[in-house]
């Protein structure tokens, strides 16, 4: 039996799914090298470590610089997948296209859209996580700033009755000054 020829359409259709797919598999692996520095710089910052936690910090802004530069190629070909399956630009979504999509490109969208979404889900508590103990390592500080320092790490409530010294704790304030 002769092998059957794809059509010019066909044969787009399965260059714009592979692209597609290893696209998202791209950004997922992308994902999960995030997730892990993340919790690498939780952990650093946990242990007050840094060396590692200035490291990865930086790891993530490449991170973050490599996504935005993959941003543009996705829109690009984003606008290429509406074009050939006769969408708006707006609704090229992943499970638009997997409605649309024959396999084996079905099948590989669900599994990859299943672990871009756990991912996700992590790295969302994970920064959660990590902001809260960021937020406390603050107000911890404040707070000892303020028991090491008193009041003079606070600025004061009142002044004297010429305005240019804080008044004295053991001092009320008047309405009036002497001068009526």
């Amino acid at each position: 039996m002769a092998p059957v020829e794809k059509s010019p359409t066909a044969a787009r259709e399965a260059q714009l799914l592979d692209q597609c797919c290893a696209q998202l598999e791209s950004e997922l692996a992308r994902q999960v090298r995030l997730l892990e520095a993340m919790k690498e710089q939780g952990l650093a910052a946990r242990a007050r470590d840094l060396g590692t936690l200035d490291r990865v910090t930086r790891e993530l802004a490449t991170m973050a610089a490599d996504g935005l530069r993959a941003e543009g190629e996705r829109q690009a070909l984003s606008a290429r997948l509406a074009a050939h399956f006769k969408m708006s630009p707006a609704d090229v979504k992943i499970s638009a296209l997997i409605a649309c999509a024959p396999e084996p490109w079905r099948g590989r969208l669900v599994q990859t859209q299943l672990k871009l979404k756990e991912s996700l889900t992590i790295v969302q508590r994970l920064v959660q996580s990590n902001g809260r103990f960021l937020r406390d390592g603050v107000r911890t500080a404040d707070r000892i700033l303020a028991d090491v320092f008193g009041a003079a790490a606070a600025p004061a409530k009142a002044y004297e009755s010429d305005g240019r010294q804080p008044a004295r704790p053991d001092t009320v304030s008047a309405v009036l000054n002497v001068a009526g």
